[in-house]
């Protein structure tokens, strides 16, 4: 994980509505340094991204990639991870922490037709749950598939196949009334590994072959 200097002003996209006390702005600052200073596996290479605006008065994005070992100029798989929250908890999210994420993943055209890689993709974030030790809850998304087929002067080119996971959750709060967020960025990344071939963390959760057709070690 790259760290830089950050501070709540900076992580903040609004300003705040109304009396905000100084205990939910030194939450937020909690959480979010521990966002940052998540360690990531080798293979992950996760920053600080640009904050979104207008989504809620505080966010904080993370932008992750696993590169190419074959070319290190390309990604297998690239994506983000929005962190929000908002004091007057939204009645969509039930809670006032809410996380939002994407994911890009390039794969075989042998996995990229199996029907089951839709129902199999909801299922790793749960399992990435699981490993992080953290409960969610409102969980909502969708897992695309998209694949293109090169022709004329492009011919030449392999055929590409690519999985995209959007989905967002509400985090359960501690006892502090604030959520691990930094756990349930691990969950994300696992979600990111496990759609990227990486080598699981867990038994019982397969690898899945990347655009080169095996599997990275």
């Amino acid at each position: 994980m790259t760290e830089g200097p950050s501070s709540i002003s900076h992580l903040r996209a609004l300003p705040p509505v109304g009396d905000v006390s100084e205990a939910v702005e030194e939450r937020v600052e909690h959480v979010f340094s521990h966002v940052l200073s998540t360690r990531c596996r080798t293979e992950v290479t996760a920053v600080q991204g640009p904050t979104p605006q207008r989504l809620a008065p505080y966010a904080l994005t993370m932008l992750a990639s696993v590169p190419d070992p074959q070319d290190p100029e390309e990604d297998i798989a690239n994506g983000r991870f929005v962190l929000l929250h908002d004091p007057a908890g939204p009645p969509s999210w039930n809670g006032t922490w809410r996380i939002v994420t994407f994911l890009s993943a390039s794969m075989d055209s042998a996995t990229a037709h199996d029907p089951l890689l839709p129902e199999v993709a909801q299922t790793w974030l749960h399992e990435g749950a699981a490993v992080a030790g953290v409960d969610i809850s409102e969980l909502s998304g969708t897992v695309t598939v998209n694949q293109s087929y090169p022709f004329g002067a492009l011919a030449g080119r392999a055929a590409n196949a690519e999985v995209e996971i959007r989905c967002s959750w509400t985090p359960r709060l501690g006892d502090d009334e604030a959520p691990d967020a930094r756990a349930h960025l691990r969950a994300w990344l696992h979600v990111m590994a496990t759609a990227s071939g990486l080598a699981p963390e867990i038994d019982g959760v397969p690898r899945l072959p990347h655009r080169g057709g095996t599997c990275i070690e």
